[in-house]
C-alpha cells in the first residue's frame, strides 16, 4: 500500500510538471522546482559550477544590445548572483549552467562572476514587457550594425570565428538568435521579397529588424589606430609607429602586433553569414582579398584574441571607424588627433615634395575623421607631447587589460615605463613634429572598456 501511494505521488508530480511547464515564465530556474530540497540542491549545484568557472578560461565573449538589471528581476539559480549590465557592455562567458543561464562577468574592473541570462532568457524577459527589467533603448551603433542584415541570416559569427568556443549545437548556430522573430521571418518571406523588388537604388524601403540580445565578439577586443590622416603616408605612419614602439616596450610580453593585409571592412556580419547567397565580392580584384579570404582573416583575429594579451591590428585599409563599426570585431579605436588643419598641412609639407603631391587627399581624410561622432572612438590622443600621449594611451590599455584579465599577477600589471626615449623632435617639439600652440588636453572617452 505504501509503495502504491509512492508511485501515485511520483506520477502526479510528473504530470504537474508537464502541464505547467509551458505556462511558466522561465525554465531552468527556481520556479521549476517544487519543494525546498530541490531548490537547495539547485543552489548548491549552481554554487559549485560558479566556483569552478572562476578558474576556467573565457569560452567566448558577447556584446549586449540591451541592458539587464539583475537586482530587479533576479530569478537566477543563486539569488543575488545575477549579472547586471548596460547596452553595449562586453561580457566574458565562462560556462553554461542551463539553457536559461550562462556563467560570466562584465568586462569591467571590479565586476565579479555571476549568472548571465542566455539569449532566449533575455529575449523572454524583454518580451514580457515588465517595467524596470530591461533598458530597451538601442544604441545607434548597434542599430546601424543590423540595419541591412538579412532577417533569416542574422546569426553571430561564432560558427565562423569562434565555433570551438560554444557549449553545444544550440549556441554554435546562434548564441544570440532571436527565436521569436525566426518564425515570423519565415512566414513573411513573400512580403519581404515583394518589398525588396520595389526597393529603388537609394533604398527607400529599409528593413527594420529587431536586434538580437547579444552578438559574439573576440575575447580580447583588438586595437586599431586611425588618424591623423591616411595610412601609407609619412606623417600618419610616423606618429603611429612612435606609439607602436612605446606599446612594445611598456606591455612587453602582454601584447601582440599582427599585420592585416585583407580589407576587414568587408567583414560585415551580414556578408559573412550570407556568402553563399550574396557572392558580391570576387576572389581577387585590384589587390583586395575576396570575401572568403576576409573571413579567414577574421577567424585568425578571433583566435589571436583568445589569449590574455592585447592585440594590435596593423591594417592600412582602415582609416575611419565607420569602416569597422558593422563588423563583429568590436575593436578598440584609438584616434590620433591634430586639432588644427594648418598644423597638419605644415607637417605634410615638411616631409618633402613627394608628400606634398598628396596633400589634398590627406587633408580630406583628416576632415572626414574629425566629423566622426566622438562615441565612435574609445580613446582620443590630442596631446602635443609624445610622452603625454603615450602615458594617456598606456593608462587606458592598462585599465582595459586589468578588466579583461582580473586574475593576472600584480607584478605583470604594474610594469614600469622607464627607459623609453622620446622620439619627438628637440626643444620640446611633440610627436607631431611642431608645437601645436595649445595646452594638452586629455580626452579619454571610454565608449566601452
Amino acid at each position: 500500500m505504501v509503495k502504491l501511494q509512492y508511485i501515485l505521488k511520483i506520477r502526479s508530480k510528473k504530470k504537474l510538471e508537464g502541464d505547467e511547464f509551458d505556462g511558466r515564465k522561465t525554465s531552468g530556474t527556481s520556479s521549476e522546482y517544487g519543494d525546498g530540497e530541490d531548490l537547495e540542491a539547485l543552489r548548491i549545484l549552481a554554487l559549485e559550477k560558479l566556483q569552478a568557472a572562476r578558474t576556467r578560461p573565457v569560452a567566448f565573449a558577447v556584446r549586449a544590445n540591451y541592458g539587464y538589471n539583475g537586482s530587479e528581476d533576479d530569478d537566477s539559480p543563486v539569488h543575488g548572483m545575477a549579472v547586471s549590465f548596460e547596452k553595449d557592455d562586453c561580457l566574458h562567458i565562462k560556462d553554461k549552467f542551463n539553457k536559461d543561464w550562462w556563467i560570466g562577468r562584465v568586462v569591467k574592473e571590479g565586476h565579479n562572476i555571476g549568472f548571465v541570462p542566455s539569449p532566449d532568457k533575455l529575449e523572454s524577459i524583454r518580451q514580457s514587457g515588465v517595467s524596470g527589467k530591461l533598458k530597451m533603448r538601442q544604441s545607434s551603433t548597434s542599430s546601424n550594425m543590423n540595419l541591412h542584415d538579412d532577417p533569416q541570416n542574422q546569426r553571430s559569427p561564432l560558427g565562423e570565428a569562434g565555433g570551438n568556443n560554444s557549449f553545444d549545437d544550440e549556441t554554435v548556430n546562434s548564441p544570440v538568435r532571436n527565436v521569436s522573430t525566426e518564425s515570423n521571418n519565415t512566414n513573411n518571406n513573400n512580403t519581404t521579397n515583394s518589398l525588396n523588388a520595389q526597393k529603388g537604388k537609394k533604398g527607400i524601403f529599409k528593413k527594420n529588424e529587431q536586434l538580437h540580445p547579444y552578438y559574439v565578439i573576440p575575447s580580447m577586443r583588438p586595437i586599431i589606430f586611425v588618424g591623423p590622416s591616411l595610412k601609407g603616408y609619412e606623417v600618419t605612419d610616423m606618429m603611429q609607429k612612435a606609439l607602436f614602439d612605446y606599446l612594445k616596450h611598456r606591455f612587453s610580453e602582454r601584447i601582440i602586433f599582427t599585420r592585416v593585409n585583407a580589407d576587414i571592412s568587408l567583414a560585415k556580419r551580414s556578408n559573412l553569414n550570407n556568402q553563399n547567397r550574396q557572392p558580391n565580392f570576387p576572389k581577387k580584384s585590384n589587390g583586395q582579398a575576396g570575401l572568403a579570404e576576409v573571413q579567414e582573416e577574421v577567424n585568425r583575429i578571433f583566435e589571436l584574441c583568445r589569449s590574455s594579451q592585447l592585440v594590435v591590428l596593423d591594417c592600412d585599409t582602415i582609416n575611419n571607424p565607420s569602416q569597422v563599426i558593422k563588423t563583429s570585431l568590436a575593436p578598440i579605436i584609438v584616434a590620433i588627433k591634430i586639432a588644427s588643419p594648418k598644423v597638419l598641412t605644415r607637417l605634410i609639407k615638411s616631409r618633402g615634395k613627394n608628400q606634398v603631391k598628396h596633400l589634398n587627399i590627406q587633408m580630406i581624410a583628416a576632415d572626414k575623421l574629425s566629423q566622426c561622432n566622438e562615441e565612435m572612438f574609445d580613446v582620443v590622443l590630442d596631446e602635443n607631447q609624445l610622452e603625454d600621449a603615450c602615458e594617456h594611451l598606456g593608462e587606458f590599455l592598462e585599465a582595459y587589460w586589468r578588466a579583461a584579465v582580473p586574475g593576472a599577477q600584480e607584478g605583470l600589471i604594474a610594469q614600469e615605463n622607464g627607459g623609453f626615449v622620446n622620439q619627438g623632435g628637440p626643444n620640446g617639439a611633440g610627436y607631431n613634429g611642431v608645437d601645436q600652440y595649445g595646452t594638452p588636453q586629455r580626452n579619454l572617452r571610454t565608449a566601452q572598456v
